[in-house]
């Protein structure tokens, strides 16, 4: 892959922040990679290769890389690597993915800009902006370090997953380029027919009839699952019909922040010494009686059936860089209820394709920060659309839904949108020469 070889064709290298295959930032990164592949360029990893020797995963070469920790010797020696890789391989194009906390304290962005020009490649960071990347920045204004200097001196090109991101990054004047958003296997979160879904319920233990929402989690209570479940508690009370199928896995009884602890002792007290989780209302993956392989690994193809077996998706997050709950949910076909803040207006092409609750009031978040959140009573009214949604509406709402995330989501878009913005990169440097 290095210039000095034979191989005509544009080479990459892409490093995200995570190396596991098949989720988050990596599957992205991998996703990517095999497009621009297929477009003609030479393509490699250094977000997957962990400790193992210089070897292929899927068709892409893996440059392996890793990162133990954040003490002087551990970034010394993640750095050393990866300066070799790049002196190495001579990439017209490096492209870094994910996190800019996490960047930051390896260091990346001080890399010597003479090394860059050495190696004649093309710096981009693909900047994944939440709010809790907002948070770090503000709270760093009144260091006398400059982290704009540290985090991105080095890259000439800044690319963000959204919107919400680049008006981040440019109120702290750190140009940005273009926005590309990341994909959802649009694929492959599909509405399906009333007859596959009854499958599926039947599968799982879901009775048929019921009207199930789903709250996507992957840890412990975070993302202000709790305001949506309370928003949701009396909903349950009240509708026989009416379940929350939380995708969260379950925990060893020791966790009192567990969202389990939270349904079964907290809630309760507040709504007249009902249990929802006691009267299995409330299910959390194993819950329901059938055992789920959610724990660690995510399995792909689980997590598109539960999708699948719910009638809508019901999210308090407050802060996200993309957001692919909602692109999820929105190609599954579902209703997406959730909150007016950082990414969910430009996902949601400003409500028409989610039930969005204003966010209308501020939580705080320490250092002097403050975010936007909802009322729990601004949720319930979001959740009252949903249920009152006759068969008709939900089926041409599926439609719509899912041809606008194949429009939007798609990898096919991703891809075309990255080979697009490298081609101008290389024509504006031509231009300059």
């Amino acid at each position: 892959m290095s210039k000095n070889r034979n191989d005509k064709r544009k080479s990459v290298i892409l490093l995200s922040d995570s190396i596991a295959t098949t989720t988050g930032n990596s599957k992205v990164a991998l996703t990517l990679l095999k497009g621009l592949q297929k477009q003609g360029y030479n393509v490699s990893s250094m977000s997957m290769g962990g400790d193992e020797p210089e070897t292929e995963f899927d068709g892409i070469r893996l440059l392996p890389i890793s990162q133990y920790g954040f003490d002087d010797n551990s970034v010394n020696i993640f750095m050393t690597k990866l300066t070799r890789y790049l002196l190495r391989e001579k990439p017209d194009y490096f492209i870094v993915l994910g996190d800019r906390v996490h960047f930051q304290q390896l260091g990346i962005g001080n890399i010597e800009k003479e090394f860059i020009k050495q190696i004649d490649t093309k710096m981009i960071f693909w900047e994944t902006v939440d709010s809790d990347v907002r948070l770090c920045m503000e709270s760093m204004l009144n260091n006398p370090r400059n982290p704009k200097r540290d985090i991105y001196n080095t890259f000439d090109y800044i690319v963000t997953t959204s919107q919400y991101g680049k008006d981040v990054l440019e109120n702290e004047l750190i140009k940005v380029d273009k926005v590309i958003w990341e994909f959802v296997d649009t694929e492959l979160f599909l509405p399906i027919t009333d007859k596959k879904k009854l499958e599926i319920r039947k599968d799982y233990r879901f009775k048929h009839d019921d009207f199930i929402f789903m709250v996507v989690g992957r840890c412990i209570r975070r993302k202000n699952h709790e305001l949506v479940i309370e928003a949701l508690y009396p909903f349950l009370i009240d509708n026989p019909k009416v379940r929350l199928f939380c995708m969260i896995p379950d925990y060893n009884g020791k966790d009192d922040l567990n969202l389990i602890d939270f349904c079964k002792r907290v809630l309760p007290i507040r709504y007249g010494g009902r249990d929802m989780a006691d009267e299995q209302k409330i299910l959390f993956c194993t819950s329901n009686g059938k055992p789920l392989n959610i724990v660690a690994g995510i399995d792909q193809e689980e997590v598109i059936k539960f999708y699948q077996a719910s009638d809508a998706v019901i999210s308090g997050s407050m802060n996200e860089g993309f957001n692919l709950v909602v692109c999820e949910t929105i190609s599954t076909g579902l209703p997406y209820i959730g909150i007016n803040n950082t990414t969910i207006p430009e996902l949601t092409n400003n409500g028409e394709v989610g039930f969005i609750a204003p966010a209308s009031q501020e939580q705080h978040v320490g250092l002097g920060i403050k975010l936007q959140s909802t009322s729990i009573e601004n949720m319930r009214e979001q959740i009252k659309k949903v249920l009152a949604l006759s068969v008709d509406e939900r089926k041409k709402i599926s439609e719509r839904y899912h041809k606008y995330a194949d429009d939007h989501f798609s990898r096919s878009k991703m891809i075309t949108e990255w080979v697009k913005y490298l081609q101008s990169i290389d024509t504006k440097k031509s231009k300059v020469n």
